[in-house]
């Protein structure tokens, strides 16, 4: 395995994690055809919690996730477990791959980050489904 995927296996504290999320996220600018992931809102709350971050639901735009991502000061908190994106997708007859259920709503039931933030975090946390986007204007 490379350098750069064992480093991202390595355990790391909520500080560091927030530092290499919020590159992944705020380095890399959108992009058309740019591979990006779902994450369960539910998860990512309290990934922000275990950040000591805050966290408020509403549209994904850049003002309101930088504000989200504003660290808080505050002690130890519980890591958010394994990532859960199960009650996002529905289930295909004759195929492994996550597909997103018609009914949820980016912003109040899930997140779309860029590929890389999600492969740091399953990374780190573990679990899934990933389930893939393509950038569109």
């Amino acid at each position: 395995p490379s350098l750069w995927w064992r480093m991202s296996k390595a355990v790391m504290g909520p500080a560091k994690q927030h530092e290499r999320v919020w590159d992944a996220m705020f380095v890399a600018k959108f992009r058309v055809d740019a591979e990006y992931c779902v994450i369960s809102q539910k998860w990512w709350a309290a990934w922000c919690a275990y950040l000591g971050m805050k966290f408020s639901a509403g549209p994904g735009v850049e003002e309101e996730l930088a504000e989200v991502l504003r660290l808080e000061d505050g002690g130890p908190r519980p890591a958010p477990g394994p990532i859960r994106n199960e009650s996002l997708c529905e289930a295909v007859a004759g195929s492994e791959k996550a597909v997103l259920r018609r009914d949820v709503v980016e912003g109040e039931d899930y997140w779309v980050i860029p590929r890389g933030a999600w492969e740091l975090l399953e990374a780190w946390h573990g679990g899934g489904a990933a389930v893939p986007r393509r950038g569109v204007l």
